[in-house]
This record gives C-alpha cells, structure tokens and sequence, in this order.
C-alpha cells in the first residue's frame, strides 16, 4: 500500500502489501470499536442520566441475546485477524525468493569455547 503518509513506508518486500493489508484491517476495527463505545458512552451518559438526586434505577436482569452477540462477535473478529496473520505468516516462511529464502535453506554450525582461553589486547 503505497501512500504520502509517513505512517507507510515505502515497500521492502515483496510480502509487504499482505503485512500494510491485515494492519489496516486491524486497525479500521480498532478505530470502530473505539469510535462506537465513546458515542454510546456520551449517548448514554445524558440518556440515563439521574434527574433527581434521590432517584433510584431500576434492576435490570440479562438478555442472552445481547450477552450471545458481545461474545461471538469479538470472537469472531480475532480469529479473523489470527487467521489472516497466519496465512501471512506461514507465506511468508515458505517462500524460497526474497528475504525469506534463507529460512528454509538454514544451516546449523556447531561452536566449542573456553573461557579461560583470551586473545592478548592490543596495548
């Protein structure tokens, strides 16, 4: 995703536009859910507002329905994002070109040391 705003970079990789893709997505739910729970929040605050001092609010007892809704939909936004990082994630190890090549094609290199063995400083 290529933009004049420094909040994007230009593009390194060749997998860079999956990456700027799911971390809009994140973010427009961030900014959402955000933007949704202040409104209801100041809607809220004058709609309920207590008029007389010693008014006393009424017991409200749960809708399953509503209790259902808050569960499954935040639910279902984070295996979306999970999922989608995951397909990102796993294209990205298993690509062969670019920078991601090398982690297939790793090697291990078995060092031995000693501590008490120290090159001479330079004096």
């Amino acid at each position: 995703m290529q933009s004049d705003m420094p909040l994007y970079p230009e593009q390194a990789s060749n997998f860079a536009p999956s990456v700027d893709a799911l971390m809009v997505y994140i973010t427009l739910i961030c900014v959402f859910f955000a933007v949704a729970i202040t409104a209801a929040i100041i809607f809220f605050f004058f709609k309920y507002r207590r008029k007389d001092p010693a008014e006393v609010g009424v017991a409200i007892h749960g809708d399953m329905r509503l209790e259902t809704l808050w569960i499954v939909v935040p639910l279902f936004l984070a295996l979306t994002m999970f999922g989608w990082g995951a397909v990102v994630y796993v294209d990205y190890r298993s690509r062969s070109d670019g920078h991601a090549g090398h982690l297939r094609h790793r090697k291990t290199v078995d060092v031995e040391g000693s501590a008490t063995h120290r090159l001479p400083r330079d004096q």
